[in-house]
């Protein structure tokens, strides 16, 4: 598997439908979205924390990048926390989902510019797939509900 272009279809996927989410009017907002939503975001996040973020953070030439998209999960993950203590109805919800979207973009900015063309630099081809197959198991692992892995993104 190339976890590079996993990642990237993704963020893809995910941008999309943070859209989707910020496009529903009124009637057609359940929590029930949003909380199905917001676990695909914990469980790619989370899952690139563990097969990804701890193996690049000691790394000179990755670490200063990895360190910022380890505070941009951190500010993904206080926005979730945020969204998960109000109804979709609250007066707040549609700035606090555009603020999150906002911050789920910057965060796959971050990784796309900064943090994977430098991959291949720094690990062998059997390590990015090792990366790639902890990615996977990673993520499948990934409990329900979200407050039970919002502390391993």
């Amino acid at each position: 598997m190339d976890i590079i272009e996993q990642l990237r279809q993704e963020h893809d996927e995910l941008a999309y439908m943070m859209d989707e989410l910020l496009n529903l009017e009124g009637g057609a907002r359940t929590s029930h979205d949003y909380l199905s939503s917001f676990q695909l975001i914990i469980a790619h996040e989370g899952a690139k924390a563990e097969a990804l973020y701890e193996l690049i953070l000691p790394n000179p030439k990755l670490g200063e990048a990895a360190e910022k998209g380890r505070q941009e999960q951190r500010g993904i993950r206080e926005a979730i926390e945020r969204l998960n203590a109000i109804s979709p109805d609250n007066e707040r919800w549609d700035d606090d989902l555009t603020e999150m979207r906002r911050r789920l973009v910057e965060h796959f900015r971050t990784e796309e510019e900064s943090i994977f063309p430098r991959l291949g630099e720094v690990l062998a081809p059997p390590d990015l797939a090792e990366v790639g197959e902890t990615y996977l198991l990673a993520y499948r692992s990934m409990e329900r509900p979200p407050s039970r892995v919002l502390d391993r993104m």
